[in-house]
């Protein structure tokens, strides 16, 4: 298996330019538009925080809050942990199942590159696997020797 890198199948992330008076319809109306399960929110082009759709569920929607009165800064993630674009597959693996993440940015000297999440992990697993599993077969089959 290779030491898959992040920066090749992270994937875009969807960035909101946070306002503190920004609520939550706004950020799911941004996330659903994306096609993203979350969002990076970033000001004065800083990464702030991150709010994912397990977020506004759990802490909106479940609780019977509105989502056009409840704030972004009143249920986002500030500050969120952040891996490399350099960082391995596994590296990202662990992380996310160390902190119990199912999302991470992907930063390059302090700038938002990309963000990774378990689908995008799963896949780059799933096709590494099977390449190994083909050429761990053509070896043993014998088409992997030359007369």
């Amino acid at each position: 298996m290779l030491p898959m890198k992040l920066e090749h199948f992270m994937q875009e992330p969807v960035i909101i330019d946070l306002d503190e008076d920004q609520t939550i319809d706004h950020a799911a109306k941004a996330i659903k538009q994306g096609k993203r399960g979350s969002a990076l929110l970033v000001k004065k082009e800083k990464l702030v925080g991150i709010i994912t759709e397990q977020d506004i569920l759990y802490k909106v929607v479940a609780e019977g809050l509105d989502p056009a009165k409840t704030k972004i800064t009143d249920i986002m993630t500030p500050n969120p942990q952040t891996l490399s674009g350099n960082a391995t597959a596994i590296e990202a693996l662990k992380t996310m199942q160390n902190k119990g993440f199912r999302r991470i940015p992907v930063m390059k000297d302090n700038t938002i590159v990309g963000i990774i999440s378990l689908t995008e992990l799963y896949a780059a697993f799933k096709e590494s696997l099977e390449r190994d599993l083909e050429e761990q077969t053509a070896y043993v089959m014998g088409s992997g020797y030359s007369k």
